[in-house]
Order: structure tokens, then sequence, then C-alpha cells
């Protein structure tokens, strides 16, 4: 059977989700709109007319399509009893939300967490959401909370904050505290032993330390980043100075050691990024499109662009 294009899977979805739903709903009509959502522009379909409705996104239904190659009748299956699940629990979602307007700051600043994004991809989002700026990454504030079993997060905004009544500066403090006040630092196992073995056929190749490091605080690993001790703490370990490869959202590489800071050294880190971003699976997971040094004379961190 001949594969369908993205283009097709979209026609189809809006032609038939509503058909998957309960009976009550097959007759609804969808409204489309174009998102801006973890670092990639979605079309996002969700219910007109009613007072809570989910959006579900057409491209994650293709990707998925693609990935499994089942049939889109089995997905949208699936995605209507999900979307019909979060439709029930919108009214407990709506009234957690009234509850957080009578909380004290102490206990809204327990659900507070950091998230980072890239910039230049972002622009919409940034617009509606409270954003703090590092380097050329953008730093969110998320409410974050469980409805069931599923983790949900609210992105806050001038407007949220100030029914709260918590200022900006407020905000990003607690949530600085939830996300990357503590961190590790460990030396990549796969790695290592990767090492040892071309050490064994090549002794004279001088190859490089290589470090995963993440925050113990938080969903989001990459947060650590954001600590400046941590940082110091990594350079005072490895020696000096450092590149620092954005795996993902969830965690960084960190290579010291054999390095040289040469235009062919960071042409190569960047490269290496680019092809690793191209075949990641889910692009929601990618942090940036290049390295980041740190430079231990500064103690601070930079983008790594080959033109400098």
């Amino acid at each position: 059977m001949k594969e369908l294009t993205l283009e097709e899977v979209k026609i189809y979805v809006l032609e038939h989700f509503c058909e998957y739903l309960p009976e009550c709903y097959q007759k609804s009509t969808l409204r489309v709109e174009s998102v801006v959502k973890n670092n990639q522009r979605l079309t996002g379909i969700s219910l007109a007319g009613v007072k809570i409705s989910p959006t579900i996104y057409l491209e994650n239904i293709y990707e998925e399509y693609l990935e499994h190659k089942s049939s889109l009748c089995q997905i949208l299956r699936k995605k209507a009893n999900l979307f019909y699940e979060r439709m029930k629990n919108g009214e407990e979602i709506m009234t957690l939300l009234k509850k957080v307007k009578t909380m004290s700051k102490e206990e809204i600043g327990k659900h507070l967490f950091l998230a980072l994004v890239q910039t230049k991809n972002n622009h919409a989002l940034l617009e509606h959401r409270i954003h703090r700026k590092f380097l050329d990454l953008s730093v969110l504030c998320n409410y974050e909370f469980t409805v069931g079993k599923e983790l949900l997060s609210i992105g806050l905004s001038k407007m949220l904050l100030d029914q709260i009544q918590l200022s900006e500066e407020e905000a990003f403090n607690l949530a600085y505290k939830n996300s990357c006040a503590r961190g590790i630092l460990r030396q990549d196992a796969i790695f290592y032993s990767l090492v040892k073995l071309e050490m064994r056929l090549n002794p004279e190749l001088e190859m490089p330390d290589v470090h995963l490091a993440y925050s113990l605080d938080g969903e989001y690993g990459a947060n650590i980043m954001l600590n400046k001790q941590f940082l110091k703490m990594a350079s005072d370990r490895l020696g000096g100075d450092y590149y620092v490869i954005p795996a993902s959202i969830y965690e960084l590489i960190l290579i010291s050691g054999k390095i040289d800071r040469s235009e062919e050294e960071r042409t190569a880190l960047n490269k290496m990024i680019g092809e690793a971003n191209k075949v990641a699976k889910m692009e929601k997971f990618i942090l940036s499109d290049h390295a980041y040094f740190y430079n231990s004379k500064t103690h601070k961190l930079e983008c790594v662009y080959e033109e400098e």
C-alpha cells in the first residue's frame, strides 16, 4: 500500500477525526490553528464551541504513522480515546486553576519549574510567556501538576502572575530552586570504554575526556547549564575549559582535556550536533543546533560559532 504524505494524512484526519469520538461529539466542528510548541511549528486541532478542548497535533500523528506503520484508523481511534479522556479531565484542571489563585506563594512555588527553549524558533510562544534570556536560548517558567497519572504544565504569563499575586522575579527564583539547584557530573561509561579500546589500538592517539551532566531537580536535566556554581565545579574537576554539547533537553555532554578551540574543532562539533539533530526522532527534545564553551578564566558560558 502506498505511503501517505503529510498533507494526505492531514486531510484525512481533518475529515474523519470526529467520527472516532463519542456520538455526542461526532458532529462537532474542528478548530485548526498553527502554533509553535517545543521548538517547532505544528498544526493543532481542537473542538470548536466547547468550553474546554484539548489540542492534538497533526504532525505528531504523521510521525506515529511513519514510525509504527499502523493504519490511520488505529492511530485515530487511540488519539480520540486520549482526546476524550483529556476532555473529561478538563473540569478538574479548571478547578485546580481556581485553587491556585487561593494558594500561598510557598505552595505555588513547589510546582514551579524552568524549561529552556531555542529563542529563534519560539518567537510566537515568547510573546505570551514570561521568560528570561540566556545566551541564544530563553528560559520559561511553568506551573506543573498531575491530573490522574498525566503530568501537565501551564506556562506562566504576566496575566496569570497578576492573578496569583506573584512577581516575575519571585517566580523564577522559586522555579530555579526546583529545577537546577543540584546536578551530577559523571563520566560517560560507553564513550570511556570506546576510548580505552581505541588507545590499545593506537597508543599515541590523544582523546578528549567526555562526561555527562544533568540536573537532579525537575524533569529537564539540561537546566543545569543555568547553575553557575555547577559549571565552575565542573571546570575545577575537569581541569579548565570545556565544551558543552546540548545532547537534549534532558542532559549535556561536556568535552574537556585535549581541546584547542580551533576553527576546525568548532566546525566539527557543530556539524556533529547538526547531524545528530537531523536523525533525532523527536524534535521537541532538541535544545540547540550548536555547541557552547565554558571559559575557565571568565567563568562564563559562550556560544560556539564557526565564524568567531
